[in-house]
């Protein structure tokens, strides 16, 4: 979890994941007043109830402008570039199948909002992205990573996005190196 364990009175909010493997530690402690999200549910779970927002949209940037724009608030252009670029993350700049048509419409409003052209906006985050070099293999392996339970195990499931893949490939044996050394580190499948 990028946070450690939060005040047990403190209530949050759960945005872009509903799994307990990627919350703070306590957070069956804490009153959980919302999640919003795009994944499948998760085994999270909570005493009392909450708001539930789940879309089958490609990112929870595409929810959180559509709760927006419900409450007819329009975001500032800094805001709009944020929402802009986490559709545009999670779409792979619209390569994702997951993508849909309210992404590319939602993404459309937000680049104006923002003063933007999406797809020069989409290129060059996904050039961006390919900049690797910076980043040791063991980083590289936990950069995009979620942990999953199959029959009582846990396996751990990592994703490097780049349009670069031959440099990536180049050192596909000290990947493969650092996933054995972090499987057996925290006892993986």
């Amino acid at each position: 979890p990028l946070l450690g364990d939060l005040n047990p009175e403190s209530q949050v909010a759960i945005v872009d994941t509903n799994n307990p493997d990627e919350l703070p530690i306590n957070i069956s402690k804490m009153k959980i007043h919302s999640i919003v999200d795009h994944h499948k549910l998760n085994g999270l779970s909570n005493a009392e109830p909450l708001e539930l927002d789940f879309r089958p949209l490609c990112s929870v940037g595409s929810i959180l402008y559509a709760r927006a724009k419900a409450l007819g608030l329009t975001p500032t252009k800094q805001i709009a570039g944020l929402m802009l670029s986490g559709i545009l993350s999670d779409s792979l700049g619209f390569r994702s199948p997951t993508t849909t048509d309210i992404d590319k419409i939602y993404a459309t409003e937000l680049g104006e909002l923002a003063e933007l052209d999406v797809h020069d906006h989409a290129e060059n985050m996904l050039e961006a992205k390919a900049q690797l070099d910076d980043y040791s293999v063991e980083e590289l392996v936990m950069m995009d990573t979620k942990i999953f339970r199959l029959g009582g195990k846990m396996m751990r499931v990592s994703v490097i996005e780049t349009t670069k893949p031959l440099d990536l490939l180049a050192k596909k044996a000290a990947l493969v190196e650092a996933q054995s050394d972090i499987a057996k580190k925290v006892k993986l499948l």
